[in-house]
């Protein structure tokens, strides 16, 4: 009996020893490819984002290697590194519903990974509040270089509210909103000084009438364009619609956003 528990014993032993050898020959492996940073909404966690990366990680393209807690206090807290293809940054907000800080937040995040790990450049993905997040802290002079954006379901002009009719979110004919939020004319003051390659804007619409995914108003969303209309960056836009399109399940395993992903990032 004591010989069988001492070789029980030593096999776990060497489980673990192989373990910690391959996690490190793994975390050894150099960087190819540009870390991908996501980062969630108002209200949101690591599992809206935990599907969209799965995704990528499923098709081959990229795998997330690193989760960036960020504290009520903006402090951050780093659990894994960059490594291998096309790593994924997962920022994580402790007080998810603090909105306004989110952008600040982020560019802690940006700062970090350029002094901590020497990133030059990286891409972005928002979804909601984050879409708002990631594109603002391009227009804010951030530690690293923005290669490419994705807004998805970004509420640029603001989101449905009790008592807010439709045209409150109508666009003129060169895509101006009609109706400028405190927000969006904040945003057009700063996007003079927006630097990226090139942005992706994906949004939802249930195709009920709403013409929303039922909380980002469809030209809300769109009113990005002309946000950036004096930027000299590649501009596209990606429509999914249905109830798959829903403004959560925009995140959820939808086809359209996964597919827009790994085509536009990689």
């Amino acid at each position: 009996m004591r010989k069988k528990r001492w070789l029980l014993g030593l096999f776990i032993a060497l489980l673990v020893v192989i373990g910690a050898a391959y996690h490190h020959h793994e975390e050894s492996q150099p960087v190819s490819g540009v870390p991908t940073v996501f980062v969630h909404g108002y209200n949101g966690t690591a599992g809206s984002t935990n599907r969209m990366i799965a995704a990528l990680a499923h098709s081959g393209v990229a795998k997330r290697t690193m989760r960036v807690t960020v504290k009520a206090n903006g402090d951050l807290t780093v659990d894994g590194g960059l490594y291998g293809k096309n790593p994924i940054v997962q920022v994580v907000y402790q007080n998810r519903t603090n909105g306004p800080q989110f952008t600040n937040w982020l560019l802690k995040v940006y700062a970090m990974l350029h002094s901590r790990y020497h990133v030059q450049r990286v891409n972005a993905v928002g979804h909601s509040a984050g879409a708002l997040s990631v594109v603002e802290a391009a227009m804010q002079h951030p530690a690293v270089k923005m290669n490419k954006i994705v807004a998805i379901a970004g509420p640029f002009n603001g989101f449905f509210e009790k008592g807010v009719s439709r045209s409150a979110f109508d666009l003129a004919a060169n895509g101006q909103p009609k109706s400028p939020s405190e927000r969006y004319r904040r945003l057009v003051a700063e996007a003079p000084n927006f630097r990226a390659n090139a942005v992706l804007n994906i949004y939802g619409n249930l195709g009920d009438g709403s013409d929303s995914d039922g909380v980002v108003p469809v030209n809300s969303a769109r009113s990005m364009k002309y946000l950036l209309r004096n930027w000299h960056g590649s501009y596209q836009e990606r429509q999914a619609r249905g109830q798959s399109a829903q403004h959560s399940r925009l995140h959820q395993n939808n086809r359209t956003v996964d597919t827009a992903l790994r085509e536009f990032l990689f």
